[in-house]
């Protein structure tokens, strides 16, 4: 592609998502900046090399709702908690690895310690995920869900 073209292509861009916030990443030991065009993720760095990646994210299997469904099924509102009419929302923040096994568990924002550990009990918990690729080869991607701890009124 000629100069030309890419100093276009880049204006372009530009335009595109001017107004919306840039993610900086570092692609083979390179800084780019990543822009969405035509649902595509397009990486582009100082030299205005465009590099398209096609991802998508880790899946639960059966997507959402059967997400929802195994939280609400295996999630234990602790009963010190409960009878102190504790609530709130556990994020809780893992890895789901290239062959889908979910690691690295931890609580990125706190409610209480005994809500803290009930989430994470339960995401250790979660059966293998489908995982997210990048390039068309499956990685390892962070994820956060929120686990809401809310008692009927």
């Amino acid at each position: 592609m000629t100069q030309l073209k890419l100093t276009i292509l880049l204006l372009f861009i530009c335009i595109a998502v001017m107004g919306q916030e840039k993610q900086t990443y570092t692609y083979k030991g390179k800084e780019y900046q990543k822009v969405y065009m035509d649902g595509k993720a397009h990486l582009v760095n100082e030299t205005d090399t465009i590099l398209v990646i096609e991802e998508t994210n880790p899946e639960f299997s059966g997507g959402i709702p059967k997400l929802i469904e195994f939280l609400q099924d295996e999630l234990k509102y602790p009963r010190k908690a409960r009878r102190q009419k504790v609530q709130g929302v556990v994020h809780v923040g893992f890895i789901v690895d290239a062959i889908g096994i979910v690691d690295s568990v931890h609580v990125k924002q706190s409610v209480r310690e005994d809500l803290d550990k009930e989430a994470m009990r339960v995401v250790k918990k979660m059966p293998a995920w489908k995982p997210g690729t990048q390039d068309g080869k499956p990685v390892a991607v962070q994820y956060i869900i929120p686990i809401s701890f809310k008692l009927p009124e």
